[in-house]
């Protein structure tokens, strides 16, 4: 590979890898061991996979661990339309779907949609449905 290609590549990971660090500290998450109920008891891990294998929630890897952002969660469970969301965002991994729902939109009045997900969730399903237009956020 071209050196200058490679201190390209170099420095975009650098830079990814101090916004992921940036993000984590920022939203806070639950693991699959401790993810609690309404009643602040930890669910099941396997109930938290059950939902993750079935895209009711999703989680990101971070220093070898996955993190399930507390934002798609209430009252001990997945909101019910994070599930819509994952479907029409189409994520890559648990870190593209973390920079969707963090990252500011354009049909949210860059916003982002973790902002409107209590407030106006059927704008951040709005947002959503472009979040594959070619021309999008």
């Amino acid at each position: 590979m071209d050196p200058k290609l490679k201190a390209v590549y170099e420095r975009m990971y650098a830079r990814e890898m101090a916004a992921r660090a940036i993000i984590f500290r920022q939203y806070p998450s639950f693991v699959a061991s401790w993810t609690p109920d309404p009643l602040g008891k930890a669910i099941p891990a396997s109930v938290v996979h059950r939902w993750w294998r079935e895209q009711s929630v999703f989680a990101f890897r971070h220093e070898g661990h996955y993190y399930f952002p507390t934002f798609q969660f209430a009252n001990g469970a997945p909101k019910s339309f994070i599930r819509r969301l994952l479907i029409l965002v189409q994520p890559k991994d648990g870190w593209h779907s973390m920079f969707w729902f963090v990252g500011a939109n354009a049909w949210l009045e860059d916003g982002s949609p973790v902002d409107f997900l209590d407030s106006d969730p059927a704008a951040v399903i709005e947002a959503a449905c472009h979040a594959n237009d070619e021309i999008s956020d």
